[in-house]
This record gives C-alpha cells, structure tokens and sequence, in this order.
C-alpha cells in the first residue's frame, strides 16, 4: 500500500473500508501507512499486525530468479536502445486516461527508445482504455522478467516501483498522470516527472547516463 491520500479511487471511503475489514479478529497490514489508513477508518488499531510484504521480500526477488526461466513466455529484444517499461496504476484510481495515452505516444516516438507497457494486471472492465495504445502490450510477461529487462520502469500509482527499486533500477514516476499521491514521492525514492517536457528530458538524460538519477540510495 502506497497512497498517503485518503480518497484513492471514489469507492475508497471510511465507511466501506469499516464493512470490509470490521469482521475480522486480526488484519494483517503490509506497512504502517496501510494500519494508520485502516485505523483512521474506525477499525481497532489492536487487532492490525504489520508483517511487511512477501512479493517485496530479498529471500523471494533471489527464488523468482531461479523459477522464470522454467515459465517465461518474454522474448525480449537486444536493442541498444534505452529499454523502458510503463506500469500504469488502475485508471479508477484517479488516472488522467487521455493524457496517459498521449504519454505514450510520445514514448512511441522518442528516438533512441525502445518503450513497452503493462497494464495494471487488475484493470478488470476498464482494460478497453488500452486497446489503442501505440505501445507493444506485454501483459503476458511476469513485472519481474520486465523490471530485469528494462533500463529505466515508468510508474505512475503501482507498488511495483519497489520491485524496479529493489533492482536498482532508475524510476520515472509519473506525478502528473493521476490525483493521488504516494509515500515514494514524500520520502523522494524516484525521479517524479510533473509533466511530459520533464518525462522527454530524462529519458533524453538517462540514455546518456543510466545511473544518473536526482534521488539517493538512502532515500530508497
């Protein structure tokens, strides 16, 4: 969980958040944002235990390594491009859509770039949003065999930036795409990009310098 805002996608209310989780002896929460947005919902803070998140856990980014190989179906290409992923967030969850297609048709464009994207896997009824996309639509490979491909991981409201941080890989987060905003913003562990001149100037930075993000290792 990574919203720091209230009000994430309109049903995201107080009120159905206590029927949802009211029923329950004990919750487990990923982190301490998620406990204190549930607590402020009227659920008892006693009964919510933080345990941190499994998918994000050292131990189990080295064990996917060794089970991808034997399940992929990615092909990737040997480009001497930049290689870039785009991982949206749901669009219920705020997301400017039009302009998130006109973003990815300047990806389409940007000379020297080879950009894929993967929608959000639990889009659901509103996958239609993507059917015209000019990006070639990886859905069928797994986020981690991307995050390994990619050079560079657009984001704009998924918790898969983790991942790509994980891996030490450089992250454009897309502030200006959607109306929330997350915890990797405030602690400053991604490049944020407020508009698409901004989005041009770093792809146009990294691929002269993969490692030349303007945010730190402790940041992360």
């Amino acid at each position: 969980y990574l919203y720091t805002n209230q009000t994430t996608k309109p049903k995201a209310t107080d009120s159905r958040r206590l029927a949802k989780f009211e029923r329950y002896d004990y919750i487990i929460a990923t982190n301490e944002l998620r406990k204190r947005i549930l607590a402020d919902s009227g659920i008892a803070a006693k009964k919510i235990f933080v345990l941190g998140c499994a998918r994000y856990c050292a131990e189990w980014l080295d064990q996917n390594q060794k089970i991808l190989p034997a399940i992929s179906n990615f092909k990737p290409s040997n480009s001497a491009k930049l290689k870039v992923v785009l991982m949206p967030s749901k669009p219920q969850c705020r997301v400017d859509v039009e302009r998130m297609i006109n973003t990815c048709r300047i990806l389409a464009k940007l000379e020297g770039v080879e950009a894929m994207i993967k929608p959000h896997t639990r889009t659901r009824n509103q996958k239609h949003v993507f059917d015209n996309i000019p990006l070639p639509d990886v859905s069928h490979a797994l986020t981690a065999e991307l995050c390994d491909w990619a050079d560079v991981l657009i984001n704009v409201g998924s918790s898969v930036i983790t991942d790509a941080l994980m891996r030490e890989k450089p992250v454009l987060y897309l502030k200006y795409l959607h109306d929330n905003t997350t915890l990797f913003e405030e602690l400053g562990a991604c490049w944020t990009i407020h508009n698409e001149d901004e989005l041009k100037h770093a792809l146009g930075s990294l691929k002269a310098d993969k490692t030349g993000v303007p945010y730190g290792e402790a940041n992360v």
